[in-house]
């Protein structure tokens, strides 16, 4: 009995991630991006917070309008996804009775683009005046923030599209479907470069590094992992709502057990190197930052910041 107190003792002293500190938001957290050393808070309270991960302290905060409902005439608007390209920040929100709107803030000036389709879940920059757009409709639209016009378009499949993120240098847009599959497709070359059948259901999150790493969390309960033309699972024991990867693309980390627990792994042996117990809801959200830092988000008003 002693060897096995000591043996789990040892487990716990070995996987000790630290909580550095608690970002405290004004409404629940619905989306987190990382750019430099800042991050970008959406959140269903009508406001995205700009906190400064150097300095630890809040910089910035913009409001979007309230919105009318069919159950109300003033009601905060959820901010689903926030970009930021150059000192220009987009930001995809809610507008009147379900409406998708773009607000782009630049010159300290924030303008409003009402968008003709209603199932867009993100938007991100390509370029200082194009944006990609995913559809639930498991299509991707090319927007001219000047022409405010859609230029190109292409549909995967019939499947439901769930995330999309793209590559540090834009090259490439990584997409991950209902039907497990996952997508690469080149900006460039505006043609799919990879097919990735990774998952038997429904993919949640996935995530891209600069180098081509791509990680994926579905309702299999697995995580899935692409290096070096190579294709590996990682079991988890529920659905696996978040993942993310350093941008070198050496470790990588997902929702790992009902409890919201993250798994830390290296991609190249998948051996853990942290396990960290999160006792957040949720996590649709987990973020790597610096050498041995991670951060995490759920639908709540915290986002915790770790060092493994």
């Amino acid at each position: 009995m002693r060897v096995l107190i000591c043996f789990f003792a040892s487990l716990s002293l070995l996987f000790s991630a630290e909580l550095l500190n608690v970002i405290e938001t004004n409404s629940n957290v619905m989306n987190i991006n990382l750019k430099k050393n800042l991050l970008y808070i959406s959140t269903d309270g009508g406001e995205m917070q700009i906190y400064d991960l150097d300095s630890n302290q809040f910089s910035k905060s913009l409001t979007i309008p309230t919105i009318k409902t069919y159950f109300s005439d003033e009601q905060k608007a959820k901010i689903f996804s926030t970009d930021e390209l150059n000192g220009v920040i987009a930001m995809l929100g809610e507008g009147d009775y379900g409406k998708k709107v773009l607000f782009i803030y630049k010159d300290e000036k924030l303008k409003s683009l009402n968008l003709e389709n209603q199932s867009i879940k993100k938007a991100l920059f390509i370029d200082d005046k194009t944006m990609v757009f995913a559809s639930l409709s498991n299509e991707i639209y090319f927007y001219d923030l000047e022409t405010k016009s859609v230029t190109y378009s292409h549909k995967f499949s019939t499947s439901a599209l769930n995330d999309m993120e793209i590559s540090l240098d834009k090259k490439i847009i990584a997409l991950g479907c209902e039907s497990g599959k996952v997508y690469l497709f080149d900006v460039k070359a505006k043609k799919i470069s990879k097919t990735l059948d990774l998952h038997k259901d429904n993919i949640y999150d996935v995530a891209i590094s600069q180098n081509g790493v791509v990680v994926s969390g579905s309702a299999d309960k697995n995580a899935g992992l692409v290096a070096n033309e190579k294709t590996k699972m990682l079991n988890a024991t529920f659905l696996v709502y978040a993942v993310g990867v350093s941008q070198d693309g050496t470790k990588a980390a997902f929702m790992s057990d009902e409890n919201s627990d993250i798994t830390i792994f290296n991609t190249q042996n998948l051996s853990t190197i942290d396990v960290v117990k999160t006792e957040q809801s949720t996590i649709n959200g987990i973020l790597f930052y610096k050498n041995n830092m991670l951060i995490s988000s759920a639908y709540e008003k915290d986002i915790k910041i770790w060092r493994y």
